[in-house]
């Protein structure tokens, strides 16, 4: 059995959970991400952080595959907090504080980021099957190649929800909330 103090303090901190995070979703935007053109470019980070990927996998056997692989995984670290703050952590808010116009929203972007975890998951296999298919005449990925990949798609996909929510979200109208 479950000692009633354990569920009073895991009741009490999930309350102050989820009011931290209702907090954080009322803080207003930056001027520069309420900008149509800052939130296209913005929600192109998932993109940037995987073609840096595989520029990383590609040059993988040298110092430099590190260094971009580094650059991936930083600009995907960074992506990922200005994309929920730009999308007021939509992809990720309990359900009880949306409304329903903001459970439409999030529910077009789910279906969007598994498009895009589709086309990521598909470039991989792609990748995969030139590499077999030509692995008697020469590699195209070296030994942590394919480490670097998976790295770089986890975080493309990570991304995907809220870049999605960003890419097809209407600045005009988050403006007048």
């Amino acid at each position: 059995m479950s000692d009633p103090r354990k569920r009073e303090r895991t009741a009490e901190l999930r309350g102050e959970m989820d009011k931290r995070a209702a907090d954080w979703r009322q803080r207003p935007q930056p001027a520069w991400m309420r900008t149509p053109t800052s939130r296209r470019v913005l929600a192109l980070a998932p993109a940037v952080t995987f073609a840096l990927g595989i520029a990383a996998a590609l040059a993988a056997e040298e110092p430099v595959g590190v260094v971009l692989l580094m650059c991936a995984l930083v600009i995907g670290a960074a992506g990922t907090v200005l994309l929920r703050r730009a999308t007021h952590m939509l992809d990720n808010a309990p359900h009880a504080q949306l409304d329903e116009r903001e459970i439409s929203q999030r529910d077009r972007g789910f279906r969007g980021a598994f498009r895009v975890a589709l086309g990521v998951v598909g470039m991989l296999w792609v990748l995969a099957v030139i590499d077999g298919f030509f692995a008697s005449s020469f590699s195209l990925f070296g030994t942590n190649s394919w480490v670097f990949l998976t790295l770089a798609a986890l975080v493309t996909v990570t991304m995907a929800p809220a870049a999605a929510l960003l890419w097809n979200s209407d600045p005009a109208s988050e403006d007048d909330e």
